[in-house]
């Protein structure tokens, strides 16, 4: 009989977690919702017809370079999806760290270079 009542407590508890797992869930969910709600759909470009390869890093993915696509013309594009606030980036074209000339505000960053800065609203 214990036994009996033992798995019936250790049912109810599973079932508690499982609700209480699920409410959670349910909640990341909908944050995550809203947040690709208000994200924003932003084209970075950058015209280099003789580089063979450009990136953007910034602030927004880690610093860690995302590639761009190459049209026939040797513009470069990205879509990237930013939710609003202001974030820093930089071009690396061939392995080498570069300035967006079509930037219209930067900052200077720690290694004494610019970071260019993009406002999403």
């Amino acid at each position: 009989m214990a036994t009996k009542k033992a798995n019936m407590t250790k049912k109810a508890t599973a079932k508690t977690e499982c609700a209480s797992s699920k409410k959670d869930c349910c909640a990341k969910t909908a944050a995550t919702q809203a947040k690709k709600a208000s994200e924003k759909t932003i084209t970075v470009s950058f015209d280099a017809p003789s580089a063979y390869s450009v990136g953007v890093a910034g602030d927004f993915n880690g610093w860690k370079a995302t590639p761009l696509t190459k049209s026939k013309t040797g513009l470069w594009t990205k879509e990237l999806k930013l939710n609003p606030g202001t974030y820093q980036y930089r071009f690396i074209v061939d392995d080498t760290w570069c300035d967006d000339p079509a930037a219209q505000h930067f900052i200077t960053n720690e290694f004494g270079t610019q970071n260019a800065v993009l406002s999403v609203k």
